[in-house]
């Protein structure tokens, strides 16, 4: 039975800021007098007779030094030091060995195995305390240079963390910077919206690692709702139905709001359902606004970041900061397509003028463009081209304006001077359009419109695909509305003798093509000449 039995393993150490002591020996008298000693000197003493009992010790209580003696039953001082410095957490604790043995081998056996002090049998219990208080001290010291180490360290890393935060605030404003530098680039350097947007989209999807962006604006077919315009990793299927009112709450919830919204903070609006249900269908994770002088101009649905983590606060800021830059986009295109608009309807009422003057081609021009626009949707092209040959089709005669009223109302056949001038309008009205850039399509169909598929046709005699498919479009679309009216020099043919015509001359004067869309648009009661306005439509 030991003299003093250990405390507590869950007692904390230095709980009354004692240094814990254990002292490990089989002579009783030995255990007992170190007991003593170093208890009267502010030290608790925890006592072993064995190496077993010493170990359990040192693994439970983990004292602050051990006084151990070379020869115990079980384990010796030399197994203790092997199992102490080899145990993570104990391999710390300084060790003294104590022997009744004089010989230098044992004592540097010892010393090389690990312990931090050899003391011979029988010492000065002075000598034992200074050597522990030393040990102590230099444990003591050892033990506050590696707290303060470890602090260093940690202020270190935290330095660098804040470091390498501030440099990604610094990389992301420095690319939501180019980002915005590229838009403002293009924006100054094209006058193409789709472009722009696509831009912007690839943008956004670049800088936030998101798999989806879809663009809503107002189409011009449908002003009072936002459609899709452009959208990146979204199939087209799933974008086709989609359309959310300028007047309806997710609108007018962006609007107020005036930031980018979660959907989960969509989902909290009662009224939001169906709006809701439409954006989670695209796949988005939230929806940003597309602001000008406080008013709504299109909305931007984001998809998920790929990496599957949720947006953050500068993640916000970016999408705000390049909506702020697509809405300039949005704001100058609006403002551009009015300005084309105005001036198309300026030569417009231009050519309305020179039509009033001739009761026969009065609606001339309206239904050549109407005619257009269907043939160029029954061959499938792109709503970009559609538009471009409708505006060329309400411009295609502007040039006559230059041409002499009495040779465009001679009831009889021209002669072949005033037949030269007449042939000179397609020339008059390029010319009229040529100084409109957003009008380059319109000057090629203006230009070619009374061009031959075979080479024969005026003002270049150009042939087959090297004129365009709008003036080739135009050519078919005016012929038709041509020989289907009255004329000052023939009564209107009818629709039959019309289509056998220009079936006839398809593949020499005619795009064989447009000609066989032609058919099919009759034969549907979608193209239909001003005698058969008034009838129903078989």
């Amino acid at each position: 039975m030991t003299p003093s039995s250990p405390k507590s393993a869950e007692e904390p150490k230095f709980a009354a800021r004692q240094p814990r002591l254990l002292v490990a020996d089989d002579d009783m008298r030995i255990l007992e007098l170190l007991q003593f000693a170093l208890t009267g000197n502010g030290f608790e003493v925890l006592v072993a007779s064995d190496g077993d009992e010493a170990w359990d010790i040192l693994v439970s209580e983990r004292p602050d030094l051990a006084i151990l003696d070379v020869k115990m039953p079980r384990r010796t001082g030399f197994d203790l030091v092997d199992a102490v410095r080899a145990h993570e957490q104990l391999a710390g604790i300084p060790i003294v060995l104590i022997s009744g043995s004089t010989e230098t081998e044992l004592r540097l056996a010892g010393l090389m195995k690990g312990a931090d002090d050899f003391l011979t049998k029988p010492f000065s219990p002075k000598e034992l305390l200074l050597k522990c208080r030393r040990m102590l001290e230099r444990t003591e010291t050892a033990r506050s240079i590696s707290r303060q180490r470890a602090r260093l360290e940690q202020e270190v890393e935290r330095v660098r963390e804040e470091a390498g935060r501030s440099h990604s605030r610094m990389r992301r404003e420095q690319c939501v910077n180019e980002a915005l530098l590229s838009l403002t680039r293009e924006l100054n350097g094209s006058s193409s919206l789709d472009q722009l947007l696509h831009t912007f989209a690839l943008t956004m999807m670049g800088q936030l690692g998101v798999d989806a962006v879809a663009v809503f604006l107002p189409p011009h077919s449908d002003p009072q709702t936002f459609a899709p315009r452009v959208a990146r990793g979204i199939p087209p299927e799933r974008l086709r139905e989609v359309r959310f009112r300028i007047s309806g709450p997710l609108s007018a919830t962006l609007l107020v709001e005036s930031r980018p919204l979660r959907m989960k903070e969509l989902e909290a609006w009662p009224d939001m359902r169906k709006e809701c249900g439409a954006l989670q269908a695209l796949g988005a994770s939230l929806v940003a606004p597309i602001l000008a002088n406080n008013a709504m101009l299109g909305m931007v649905a984001v998809g998920e970041r790929a990496d599957g983590t949720e947006m953050q606060r500068d993640d916000l800021e970016m999408i705000q900061s390049l909506c702020g830059a697509a809405s300039v986009a949005v704001e100058n295109a609006r403002l551009f397509r009015d300005l084309e608009e105005t001036t198309i309807a300026t030569i417009g009422a231009l050519a309305a003028a020179m039509e009033a003057k001739d009761r026969y081609s009065h609606g001339h021009t309206e239904r050549v463009a109407k005619f257009s626009e269907l043939l160029a949707r029954a061959l499938e092209l792109p709503p970009a081209e559609v538009e471009a040959i409708h505006r060329g089709a309400m411009l295609h005669d502007i040039g006559k304006i230059g041409v002499l009223d009495a040779i465009l109302n001679k009831p009889g056949t021209l002669n072949d001077e005033e037949m030269k001038v007449v042939q000179t309008h397609p020339l008059i009205g390029a010319n009229i359009v040529r100084s409109l850039t957003f009008l380059t399509s319109a000057q090629e169909i203006v230009r070619h419109h009374h061009e031959r598929v075979d080479g024969r046709g005026y003002p270049d005699g150009v042939r087959g695909e090297s004129f365009g498919l709008g003036a080739r479009i135009v050519a078919v679309a005016d012929s038709f509305d041509a020989m289907t009216t009255d004329r000052p020099y023939r009564p209107a043919m009818t629709v039959e003798e019309v289509l056998k015509i220009l079936k006839d001359n398809s593949g020499t004067q005619y795009d064989t093509a447009v000609v066989e869309a032609l058919i099919t648009e009759v034969a549907a009661g979608r193209i239909r000449p001003p005698a058969m306005e008034g009838q129903k439509a078989a």
